[in-house]
C-alpha cells in the first residue's frame, strides 16, 4: 500500500465513488496530477474542497 498524499487521495475518492472530474472548481486533470504525486502538497484551498466533497477533515486524507 504507497503511503504517499495521492495514493490516499485515490484510495479515499475511489471509496467515496467520486470521479475525478466530481470536484467543483478543480479538474479531473489536476486530481489526477494529485493521485499520481506530480502536485506533492496542495493548495489549502483545493485540500478544503477535496475534503468537503469527500465528507472528511482536509487532515484525514492521509490516513486512508
Amino acid at each position: 500500500q504507497d503511503p504517499t498524499f495521492g495514493a490516499a487521495l485515490r484510495r479515499l475518492r475511489l471509496q467515496k465513488r467520486v470521479s475525478r472530474d466530481g470536484f467543483p472548481k478543480i479538474s479531473a486533470k489536476t486530481i489526477a496530477r494529485i493521485e499520481r504525486g506530480e502536485v506533492e502538497k496542495p493548495h489549502i484551498e483545493t485540500l478544503e474542497i477535496i475534503a468537503r466533497k469527500l465528507g472528511v477533515r482536509p487532515e484525514e486524507i492521509e490516513t486512508y
